[in-house]
């Protein structure tokens, strides 16, 4: 795989049509990471940052004390991420390869 696609959404599952319609067109892409979990999305991506990937953050959580705004303010320091919003998501792209 080229890249992994990450999404952290505690209203969204692997069989989502989003997540569906992206491992369609993404075909060398990772798209087995969906976590309902905001904490273990982010440990994930924490975990990860030798790879390539672009992350889509919910906005809200349902039930829990994290917003999205929170899981970015632990990833946005990192260098050479890119942030985007449509809608109501947020999507974080990070590639390790531009460190150097």
């Amino acid at each position: 795989m080229d890249f992994k696609i990450v999404f952290i959404d505690d209203n969204m599952s692997e069989k989502e049509p989003f997540v569906q319609n992206i491992r369609k067109h993404y075909k060398d892409a990772d798209c087995n990471h969906v976590f309902q979990n905001p904490d273990k999305g982010l440990e994930y991506v924490l975990e990860n940052l030798n790879s390539k990937m672009i992350v889509f953050i919910d906005w809200n959580f349902s039930g829990h004390h994290k917003k999205g705004i929170d899981l970015l303010k632990d990833i946005v320091p990192m260098p050479h991420f890119v942030l985007f919003r449509r809608g109501g998501a947020v999507g974080a792209g990070y590639s390790y390869e531009n460190q150097k």
